[in-house]
């Protein structure tokens, strides 16, 4: 018996942002982030094209969602622009220009209330995000041949 382990490089770099989120998006529900929110908000703020938001259970796992995907994206050489975070790990969030990665504990999450202050962006939906991802190679399932 032959198992294919979960992929989480792209068979090739992404060439657009929308695929660069989704791949963010990819690693953070890797790292089992809850609550995975991709918004479009090149419409109703300057700041940046795309949010990722994200919940992480504990201070450890939202340094680890944030860490992967940093590390992730310096390999395929998409360095961030901005790296902000408290000092106990509770609210992370890396600038990549177009889109921004906030990654955040419960409880802060609730309290910036992200999607409530850009409730008019467009929220992509997940089954979009991981059609995206898909189409990069990466891979949620584990194949048993």
């Amino acid at each position: 018996m032959m198992m294919n382990a979960i992929q989480f490089t792209p068979n090739r770099n992404p060439e657009n942002t929308l695929e660069w989120l989704a791949w963010a998006a990819f690693l953070a529900d890797s790292k089992k982030a809850l609550n995975v929110t991709l918004l479009e908000t090149k419409n109703v703020t300057q700041i940046a094209d795309y949010f990722l938001i994200v919940t992480g259970e504990s201070r450890a796992q939202v340094r680890a969602i944030t860490e992967e995907i940093k590390e992730q994206f310096k390999h395929a050489d998409l360095p961030h622009v901005g790296d902000e975070r408290d000092a106990n790990a509770s609210w992370c969030l890396l600038d990549y220009g177009d889109f921004v990665v906030h990654v955040m504990l419960p409880e802060q999450r609730e309290f910036y209330n992200l999607e409530g202050y850009w409730n008019h962006a467009e929220v992509i939906e997940a089954e979009t995000w991981h059609a995206l991802a898909k189409g990069l190679g990466l891979n949620w399932e584990i194949e048993v041949a």
